[in-house]
């Protein structure tokens, strides 16, 4: 063998040894680390298709954007821009006679929002909540076009927020109060043949949160030995949650009695009046009853964790979001990959919005 090729052979060696040495600690230098590797590459059909589910339609240059970020780290910078709001455009108008005539600029500057606001995914989360948890300018609002907008702002403020937090803004504002008629519901009086008002306490079970059967994590109904559905309640917790909604107003007034509507108290949180609270005990969901003797405050917090801890709430709304997202007829699994995000997303949270719609995206 030749002097060259032995040299080479000694020297492959000795390097490899003196490698092995330096793992077991004799000083040697460690390899370089390993570089994860980069984010799978998004195409531009992909781009437009992802898109056209987040907000409300694909642009060119945000394709290319999206392709130059990938697809998680494109929601990321969206969930961090503030919302695009309704209500201060309105109120920088000149108020007209009546509110009714703003009711056109309200609806122009939803368009302009939807059409060019930079918050576009947050646009199009609180499109989809408004078809959820509805309001209407048609009947009691027509005239309240502040409402109107303070209300889709509560939604788009909210639409990567906590669900619990949601369900609290939406039963304690003015807009909903009015349209559902919790707003100036008022505590038993035989005398006067009062009783609660039962209209919202039925809409935020059956179409805001827990629906009319149970549910299996993946959506699909739960039945019983039989074969049969499971209610998810009856008339009895429909009046004890009537109960719990009594006593709330427009903010602000002298007194229940004369709770008007004005500029300034149909865009902010309804009032507690307590005489006007039903004290007693209420039956909720599951067996729970409140206890009599609580504030109207207390009674209200108790309701809505009842509500948002139901099992119920993470399948009926990955299913509601869905439908509105990206698929009118999501598979079981899709369902309950969402739902187990709305449960826990990761860190032990309950009802992360931010975290259901990048799960229902991605």
């Amino acid at each position: 063998m030749g002097r060259v090729i032995r040299s080479a052979i000694i020297f492959f060696v000795t390097a490899f040894v003196a490698g092995c040495g330096s793992s077991s600690g004799d000083g040697g230098a460690s390899p370089p680390p390993v570089s994860p590797p980069p984010p799978p590459s998004v195409t531009t059909a992909e781009a437009h298709q992802f898109l056209n589910q987040a907000t409300f339609g694909a642009t060119e240059a945000e394709a290319d954007t999206v392709r130059s970020m990938a697809l998680e780290a494109w929601i990321d910078q969206q969930l961090a821009i503030p919302a695009s709001l309704q209500l201060p455009h309105l109120q920088a108008l000149p108020r007209p006679q009546f509110l009714f005539e703003l009711q056109g600029d309200r609806i122009d500057i939803w368009f302009r929002h939807s059409l060019n606001g930079p918050d576009q995914l947050r646009q199009r989360v609180a499109f989809a909540l408004s078809q959820i948890m509805v309001v209407s300018q048609i009947g009691a609002l027509s005239n309240q076009t502040y409402a109107l907008g303070s209300y889709y702002d509560m939604l788009a403020q909210n639409a990567f927020a906590n669900y619990r937090n949601l369900i609290e803004d939406v039963t304690l504002h003015p807009a909903m109060g009015v349209y559902l008629s919790m707003l100036g519901n008022e505590k038993p009086n035989a005398a006067l043949n009062i009783r609660p008002d039962e209209n919202y306490a039925r809409e935020l079970m059956q179409l805001f949160s827990i629906g009319l059967v149970e549910l299996n994590i993946d959506g699909t109904p739960l039945l019983d030995d039989d074969g049969n559905v499971v209610p998810t309640y009856d008339q009895s917790v429909i009046e004890g949650f009537a109960h719990v909604y009594t006593g709330w107003h427009y903010a602000g007034a002298p007194s229940f009695e004369f709770a008007f509507a004005n500029d300034f108290n149909q865009t902010v949180p309804m009032q507690l009046y307590p005489d006007f609270h039903d004290g007693g005990a209420k039956k909720l969901l599951n067996g729970v009853v409140i206890p009599a003797g609580q504030t109207g405050d207390q009674d209200l917090a108790d309701a809505l964790d009842n509500i948002f801890n139901h099992p119920n709430v993470g399948p009926f709304i990955a299913i509601r979001l869905i439908q509105r997202l990206t698929t009118s007829n999501p598979s079981p699994g899709y369902v309950q990959r969402v739902a187990e995000v709305f449960n826990d997303n990761g860190f032990g949270v309950r009802g992360d919005l931010a975290a259901v719609v990048k799960a229902i995206l991605l």
